[in-house]
């Protein structure tokens, strides 16, 4: 089978759907089908909106069997305000494509409407990179699979509706032939927004066991302070507001003078967002997150 997927970063940096269609992408090439990466030359996930974050070259590539298809990314003037703007424009082909964050990737575009040939098509975690998805299924009548990752709960209403259980968001899962969730609550929240039950499959977001092979938690300790008395609330994930890192950041000043003995560890991808927040925690509070 010809495999296409479509996902933000892959190979410079790891998030949760990133490794998933890494793993994934690796399997399926290791099994014997064809498989091809769509992806951009990203790095920082603000790059997609913020100028002077770190890239690698634009440029294709072959990894394990895997096709990687690198775009460069652009950064409009006024990028977030403007994608937010464009976002409301009824057409898909400029509504959702450009949905925020706002994914401007010429070559990418280019590349969803010219190349055939795919059996599948997967396209995961942010609105326009499923609507091109959607577009290279449909140029290639290739069966359709998208991973939305709305991480249900971590939103507020009116920002979990507006970037991912909008009414054309809707109709566009429910022309895919399967949409992932990874729990159960987010397949239920999907549901409830209208997305056809029977299309909607739990998968979880897989554990590979090899990957902690070697984990010391006494080197962490001995690394970063905690004595082995101390609990640790430990939070792994970008940095976001998406990924709850800036909610737990925000209630450690009560949870720390709460609990004098704990330590929260916050691993993974920082955000300037998450910096100028850390900054403004009290010292004594710093020095109890590790960051």
């Amino acid at each position: 089978m010809n495999v296409l997927y479509l996902i933000h970063r892959y190979g410079q940096t790891f998030g949760g759907a990133e490794r998933y269609i890494h793993t994934m992408a690796q399997r399926m090439a290791a099994e014997g089908h064809s498989v091809t990466i769509y992806t951009s030359n990203v790095v920082d996930i603000e790059g997609f909106w913020k100028r002077g974050k770190r890239r690698v070259p634009a440029e294709d590539s072959w990894h394990k069997g895997v096709r990687v298809r690198c775009f460069q990314a652009r950064v409009l003037p006024l990028h977030s305000y403007l994608c937010y703007l464009l976002s409301r424009v009824p057409w898909d082909a400029v509504g959702l494509a450009l949905a925020p964050p706002g994914f401007v990737l010429p070559g990418l575009w280019r590349a969803v409407v010219s190349e055939r040939g795919f059996g599948l098509v997967h396209a995961a975690a942010y609105p326009s990179l499923m609507y091109l998805g959607a577009i290279a299924a449909h140029r290639s009548g290739a069966r359709l699979v998208l991973m939305p990752c709305t991480h249900p709960g971590t939103y507020g209403d009116d920002a979990q509706r507006r970037y991912f259980l909008s009414p054309r968001m809707v109709h566009l899962y429910n022309r895919a032939d399967a949409v992932i969730a990874l729990t159960n609550l987010e397949r239920q929240t999907l549901i409830q927004a209208g997305v056809v039950a029977e299309r909607v499959y739990v998968t979880g977001a897989g554990v590979d066991p090899k990957a902690s092979q070697g984990a010391d938690p006494a080197r962490f300790r001995q690394a970063h302070g905690p004595s082995t008395a101390t609990p640790v609330v430990a939070f792994i994930g970008h940095k976001t507001e998406g990924k709850g890192a800036l909610f737990l950041l925000d209630a450690c000043e009560q949870l720390l003078a709460d609990r004098l003995n704990l330590v929260v560890a916050m691993l993974g991808e920082r955000t300037d967002v998450f910096r100028q927040r850390y900054r403004k925690l009290p010292s004594e509070v710093r020095a109890r997150v590790l960051d």
